[in-house]
């Protein structure tokens, strides 16, 4: 496997800092000194421990700066512990924005587009992700730049017969076949959000999927375009056509409507069910409300009132996720501009056969040795 052409290349170089510095403690008054592991950022001030006394204070520390060479191989930025590198990253006004797997980019999505963040409580300091996360991707001036960044990795497109024949619609679904297995192949995430069946078994009149993952820009444009299959046809064994065109689109996106607190309404009232008198007498249970589409969920799960409107929080987020879903797979039906721009020639790939075989370029060197033996007689002559 190459891993060397699916990462961004840094201009620049990553530099690392090491906090250190001699100080007398103010619990022992001893002299001692201390030194930091290599740090992504340069701290203001750095928290010691007195090797005498064991007394934690902070200090306004030294700063060595250095570059960051054994982890950049390559323009690649390496994991410090195995020295590999890191499954995605990216440059940004002089950081590295990067992930470990999808399930990290996700993450980060949502706590970049939400307005309502996760918190990092003082007592669990340095306990969570949010915690860990570096200063530019929590600044809000660099949103619309990360959002724009993990846009390019999610992307939609339509594969159609356009108004061909059913001969067509047998190629959308041995493209479709295809386009899994090679999305699977580079480990993106596919879901297929919508499929019209044809009227012959084995057939698609149109078929529509979401790609997900850190090659999908790439992925989705070696599709788009028109695809063409060379072969005869499978419902008109004397029919003397052989060349099918479909088309494969790319959808825009629909935009992202954020959740806001502001839209969310709380109403407590009495659970229902066994629990006596606390359930007669206390409403625990909390109704949650999104204003502006009217979804409600209910909680009554917990004796807390605090641990009810969590959950119906968690419930009605997942709620509008659905919603947002059903939405996009209704907005994907809708693209029948797409059924009548479907083109005949200029395909951006050719398959053959029954067996719908890539057509492959074969290369000869026939005429080429014929003019070199040419030239070699003129020069002897």
């Amino acid at each position: 496997m190459t891993i060397k052409h699916c990462f961004y290349k840094l201009d620049k170089p990553v530099y690392q800092y090491i906090a250190y510095g001699n100080p007398y403690c103010n619990n022992c008054y001893e002299q001692y000194e201390f030194e930091s592991q290599p740090l992504k950022e340069k701290p203001e001030k750095y928290k010691a421990k007195c090797q005498y006394c064991g007394f934690h204070e902070e200090w306004k520390p030294k700063i060595k700066e250095f570059q960051q060479d054994s982890k950049v191989e390559d323009g690649l930025v390496k994991d410090q512990y195995y020295n590999l590198p890191l499954w995605f990253q990216k440059e940004i006004g002089g950081n590295i924005f990067w992930a470990y797997n999808q399930d990290h980019i996700d993450y980060l999505e949502r706590y970049i587009q939400a307005n309502l963040r996760e918190r990092n409580s003082k007592a669990n300091y340095n306990s969570s992700l949010v915690s860990r996360l570096p200063q530019f991707v929590k600044a809000a001036k660099n949103r619309e730049k990360l959002l724009k960044i993990l846009k390019k990795m999610e992307r939609i497109i339509q594969i159609t017969a356009g108004r061909g024949p059913a001969e067509c619609t047998w190629v959308v679904a041995q493209v479709l076949k295809k386009v899994l297995e090679e999305a699977q192949d580079q480990n993106l995430d596919v879901v297929l959000l919508q499929r019209e069946k044809g009227e012959e078994n084995g057939t698609i009149e149109t078929a529509s999927i979401s790609v997900k993952g850190k090659n999908a820009d790439q992925f989705v444009k070696s599709w788009i375009g028109t695809i063409q299959w060379i072969g005869q046809s499978q419902f008109r064994k004397m029919h003397k056509r052989k060349n099918w065109f479909i088309g494969v689109f790319e959808i825009e996106q629909q935009k992202n409507e954020l959740v806001s607190g502001n839209d969310i309404q709380y109403q407590a009232m009495r659970s229902s069910g066994a629990g006596g008198q606390h359930v007669n007498k206390v409403s625990s249970a909390i109704r949650a409300t999104h204003i502006p589409t009217g979804i409600a969920v209910v909680a009554m799960d917990s004796r807390s009132q605090h641990q009810n409107k969590k959950l119906a929080t968690e419930r009605l987020l997942k709620k509008l996720e659905d919603e947002k879903l059903v939405q996009l797979k209704n907005h994907v039906g809708k693209q029948w501009e797409n059924q009548l721009n479907v083109e005949r020639g200029n395909p951006v790939r050719v398959f053959t056969g029954s067996d719908f075989k890539k057509n492959k370029i074969e290369k000869s060197y026939k005429g080429t040795r014929q003019k070199l033996k040419n030239d070699l007689r003129n020069e002897n002559n």
